[in-house]
């Protein structure tokens, strides 16, 4: 199974990298007697960066600009909280360098009827 899928297409996992990270906002923060004090906002946010390859042809590099171009992202990554994979929507911009993938956030995605 593919460490990374995009848009269903499976990518080969980088060589170096592969930051998870969850990051989870908050209403308020600690009081005075350094005591979380606030409650959770919203859902967790999973992100998967700094994802380098040492060398990648140019067939794969354009396949995966490629499918980042479309207007919906639909991505496929490891969820180091429950163990599994977890797919869900690109919400900000992603930013592609010449060898890595940075600052991927995703949220499960939102259907809308038409």
């Amino acid at each position: 199974m593919a460490v990374i899928m995009i848009n269903g297409r499976e990518f080969p996992a980088p060589d170096i990298g592969g930051n998870l990270v969850v990051a989870t906002n908050v209403s308020d923060g600690k009081n005075a007697n350094g005591e979380f004090v606030g409650q959770k906002v919203g859902r967790d946010q999973y992100k998967f960066d700094s994802l380098q390859w040492k060398m990648l042809d140019a067939q794969t590099w354009a396949a995966m600009l490629q499918e980042f171009d479309k207007f919906v992202v639909t991505a496929r990554i490891p969820d180091m909280v429950n163990n599994r994979f977890r797919t869900g929507c690109i919400q900000e911009t992603v930013l592609l360098h010449l060898s890595s993938l940075t600052r991927t956030v995703f949220q499960p995605c939102i259907r809308t009827a038409k």
